[in-house]
């Protein structure tokens, strides 16, 4: 099947900084994420583990660090994905939770700088991620050097086939 730019999502530039307040040391930084790993119960698919494989060879084929899988990240995508799904739109702009910003806050989700991927339609992670890096903006987001954690969700599309994806980066 071929995908057309129309089912791939405009590009997403908004990167996000927030100030952080408190630095935390080395050290105290990975305790909390490793916790953070832990109490995340959250469920990656295979197909959700598949497009962080492509993405993570997409990185390295340009000279860049693979990108850590973060399961809260991973939670929040899913929602997003389902989000769209459940109240039929397709956009970064969520009618519930807002900006991929104001979502990955309201899921406890901390980061200095994030970006945001959606697809829709497509029936691979293969159809999927080829489509992000064809698409200038998303192959920025999963290009961008100084990402270092990425979360993604697939859900399918009703019966129609495809499905709606989401991809979330961030650096702490």
């Amino acid at each position: 099947m071929q995908e057309s730019m129309e089912d791939i999502a405009d590009e997403d530039r908004d990167d996000y900084e927030e100030e952080n307040d408190g630095q935390q040391d080395d050290e105290e930084q990975q305790a909390d994420e490793s916790q953070q790993e832990e109490d995340n119960d959250h469920e990656v698919t295979e197909y959700e583990r598949e497009v962080v494989d492509l993405t993570n060879e997409e990185r390295e084929a340009h000279g860049l660090s693979p990108l850590e899988l973060d399961t809260d990240l991973a939670e929040v995508a899913t929602a997003k994905s389902d989000d769209m799904r459940e109240n039929d739109y397709f956009s970064h702009q969520s009618p519930v939770y807002g900006s991929p910003f104001d979502m990955m806050e309201e899921y406890g989700v901390d980061f200095t700088v994030a970006g945001e991927n959606i697809a829709m339609g497509q029936q691979s992670p293969e159809q999927v991620v080829n489509g992000w890096m064809e698409s200038e903006g998303h192959r920025e987001n999963i290009l961008r050097e100084d990402f270092t954690h990425i979360g993604v969700g697939h859900v399918d599309q009703d019966g129609i086939g495809g499905g709606y994806w989401t991809q979330m980066f961030l650096s702490r």
